[in-house]
């Protein structure tokens, strides 16, 4: 019984283990995805300090975007706003991937 027990218990932290595994590596994809769709597509205007377009690590542009929330600024690069056309010209980027490269941006901007 008791070496059932421990045999389940092991078993059950394995499996936490695995899983905390997962996520960490889906976490370090996803913030290298995001920084690998910043270079290819978001640079042209958010890096050459085109007006008006809120310029990588410029802290007070993208506190003030911010403060609107995270699906604000979701929706801004998935939908267009204003001068920025929908999916940030990338059309064969996925949601997944525009919100990484959103939370490059916003995160490299503190």
């Amino acid at each position: 019984m008791l070496k059932s027990m421990m045999k389940d218990s092991l078993m059950r932290s394995g499996g936490l283990l695995v899983l905390l595994f997962l996520l960490s590596t889906t976490v370090s994809w996803a913030e290298e995805d995001g920084r690998a769709v910043y270079h290819e597509y978001c640079y042209i205007c958010h890096g050459t300090g085109m007006p008006d377009v809120p310029q990588f690590g410029d802290v007070k542009h993208w506190e003030a975007r911010a403060e609107k929330g995270m699906d604000a600024l979701y929706n801004a690069a998935l939908y267009g706003l204003n001068a920025m056309p929908p999916m940030g010209l990338c059309d064969e980027c996925g949601e997944a991937q525009i919100k990484s490269a959103v939370d490059y941006m916003v995160g490299n901007s503190h």
